[in-house]
């Protein structure tokens, strides 16, 4: 009998002691829940303290990165917090680069929206081979009250110094800062070149294709300055003919009659200036220019370069690759 109640009473303490464990769980849990209430409610309130500061998103950078970023300027408590909240609100992919006016009165959830709009800058993608007016509409398109007159006015003899990249550029920026800009840029990154190596380049990016390419294009173009041949280049006349609605059309066979000197089927010299703004591969692949023993090329409809060592080759080109 003892035994038996011995054995009822270590079941009952057993229980006793489930009971007190399962307990003291849920009131942890409680206080964990309430803590991390309470931790919300403080890590979501404005910092107060920090007036307005910019805080620059470069593209590509990590929600954990922007936080710290945000962090270390005195505008939000907790990284983990932003975190949460940039999920909660489901912008992560919303969230934009450049310069961001934020403000230690913003509370979490202000600042994580104000990432996604309302950014000071604008990325803006000005492609190599591109011409001062394509450029010009771009920005016009991008940026607030942009005079794109002003940037033709500005830009008339800086054709092919318009270094083409992608540039954070201040949304109200005017067209003098903008032309600084891209001038600078080229200055940095080419250097000092010969303005005749800089038209060569133009029309190297506008006559190639790929890398292989624009060199044997840049090679073969030289080698036809070296003897004193036409470089008989689209390109060229293009240019020349190129409108607003159409700044590179085709040219058909009339065009190489056209009196310009951006003719080059009908003037042997280099034009009197770029055609167009190339980049840094390929004015490289222009001061690389080696010698060849072609001296003529063409693009077949896939885009692949044929070149010929005599004009005989060249018409056997013509009529293996273009003929329809």
């Amino acid at each position: 009998m003892t035994a038996i109640r011995a054995s009822i009473g270590g079941r009952c303490l057993k229980r006793c002691r489930v009971r007190r464990i399962i307990g003291l769980l849920v009131f942890i849990g409680l206080l964990v829940l309430i803590g991390l209430f309470w931790w919300w409610k403080w890590a979501i309130q404005p910092v107060g303290e920090v007036g307005p500061t910019v805080v620059v998103v470069a593209r590509g950078a990590a929600i954990d990165t922007i936080g710290r970023q945000l962090q270390q300027a005195g505008l939000i408590k907790s990284v983990p917090a932003f975190k949460l909240m940039v999920m909660k609100l489901g912008v992560s992919k919303s969230i934009q680069a450049g310069d961001f006016r934020l403000d230690g009165k913003m509370s979490l959830a202000e600042i994580a929206r104000g990432l996604t709009h309302g950014s000071l800058d604008v990325w803006v993608t000005l492609p190599e081979g591109w011409r001062r007016e394509q450029m010009a509409q771009k920005l016009a398109e991008e940026l607030i009250g942009f005079d794109e007159l002003e940037f033709l006015a500005t830009t008339t003899k800086l054709e092919g110094y318009l270094f083409p990249d992608t540039y954070l550029i201040p949304k109200e920026a005017t067209a003098g800062a903008v032309v600084q800009l891209l001038t600078e840029t080229f200055r940095k990154k080419v250097g000092a070149i010969d303005r005749d190596m800089v038209i060569l380049a133009s029309i190297v990016e506008r006559e190639g294709v790929g890398g292989e390419d624009r060199q044997l294009v840049a090679n073969i173009l030289a080698k036809r300055l070296k003897v004193g041949m036409g470089l008989n280049a689209d390109a060229t006349l293009q240019y020349a003919l190129g409108k607003p609605d159409n700044w590179w059309p085709v040219p058909v066979a009339s065009d190489k009659l056209v009196n310009s000197a951006y003719n080059t089927y009908k003037y042997k010299s280099l034009p009197p200036a770029p055609i167009a703004n190339p980049g840094l591969a390929v004015i490289a692949t222009v001061r690389q220019a080696q010698d060849t023993p072609y001296l003529y090329y063409l693009h077949d409809q896939e885009g692949n370069i044929h070149p010929a060592k005599t004009l005989e080759e060249h018409q056997a080109n013509i009529g293996k690759y273009l003929a329809y």
